[in-house]
């Protein structure tokens, strides 16, 4: 478990890191920064339930201002990749990035919600 904690960690940490380009770090580098704090608790048997729903109650409210764009990209974004710069002629390509990241972030913090729950070991 002490393997997937460090992974998970690293992980958070670098999407947070990523965020300091973007036009709006204020917003996502906490974010990110909050959800890495849940796995880095992890490492020392410290889970917090609380904190992986409240960072999961604000990825989902990031889910849902950036899911328009993330179906335009579905839906009318043939022809383009995520991989692309920022442009403000596609906004979806950085709305899609911002819904996946925070999905995958959803993902991680539901693992560490679902093992705190289980683990009944949790602080605030």
């Amino acid at each position: 478990m002490k393997i997937v904690d460090v992974i998970f960690t690293l992980l958070l940490v670098v999407f947070a890191a990523l965020q300091m380009n973007d036009p709006d770090p204020w917003i996502w580098v906490p974010l990110y920064g909050a959800a890495a704090l849940v796995p880095a608790l992890a490492l020392f048997n410290r889970l917090s339930l609380v904190l992986a729903l409240v960072v999961i109650a604000a990825c989902v409210v990031g889910m849902a201002v950036s899911a328009s764009g993330f179906y335009q990209f579905l839906t009318q974004g043939q022809g383009h990749t995520l991989m692309e710069e920022m442009s403000d002629a596609y906004p979806f390509i950085e709305e899609t990035r911002e819904f996946l990241g925070l999905l995958i972030t959803v993902a991680v913090l539901a693992y560490y919600a679902f093992r705190a729950r289980r683990a009944k070991k949790t602080v605030l």
